[in-house]
């Protein structure tokens, strides 16, 4: 959410490209996820906490709260960056490490989000989820078009049996 996520989600976005150049597939998926939000945000059109109901409140007149468009950058850019980069330059036995920081890191700006009583806790959940039902679906169809491509079939990864084969995905192949 706000005015600053766009710009900030397009300097993501261009250093994924820049650092590993076949990232195109995801980089473009992360920046479509905002559209997700844009969409949801005018049908929900939910009022942000209102003095009283909330311990803070940091003003916000005229935007709405459902869901919480901050973690559903943060989210989407941290997965995004972990699967292009984290893959391609961590050390295997790091990688875990890196996905325990983008956890820690969408847990604390969604508490962020509560205690500045800019969202409720629905908002902030309801944005998680958003978010990793995106990436799941992204992450899901590169898959799927990636077997596709590799055969030359429309219908997967077949073998002349006709059942899926026992083909193995590379994490680093979503990012290629």
């Amino acid at each position: 959410g706000g005015p600053g996520g766009i710009p900030m989600q397009i300097v993501v976005i261009l250093l994924v490209l820049l650092l590993n150049r076949r990232a195109w597939f995801l980089a473009l998926a992360a920046l479509a996820g905002g559209l997700w939000y844009e969409a949801i945000v005018h049908l929900v059109n939910r009022p942000r906490p209102v003095v009283g109901q909330v311990l803070r409140v940091t003003e916000h007149p005229g935007s709405t709260s459902f869901p919480s468009g901050h973690i559903i950058f943060i989210t989407i850019s941290a997965a995004v960056l972990m699967l292009c980069l984290g893959h391609r330059y961590l050390p295997r036995w790091a990688r875990p490490i890196g996905w325990a920081l983008v956890a820690g890191i969408v847990v604390a700006v969604g508490l962020d989000r509560i205690y500045a009583g800019t969202h409720w806790p629905t908002d902030v959940l309801a944005g998680l989820l958003i978010a990793i039902a995106w990436l799941t679906f992204v992450v899901s169809l590169r898959r799927v078009t990636d077997r596709a491509f590799a055969t030359g079939s429309k219908h997967g990864d077949r073998g002349t049996s006709g059942a899926p084969s026992e083909t193995r995905l590379d994490p680093t192949s979503l990012a290629s």
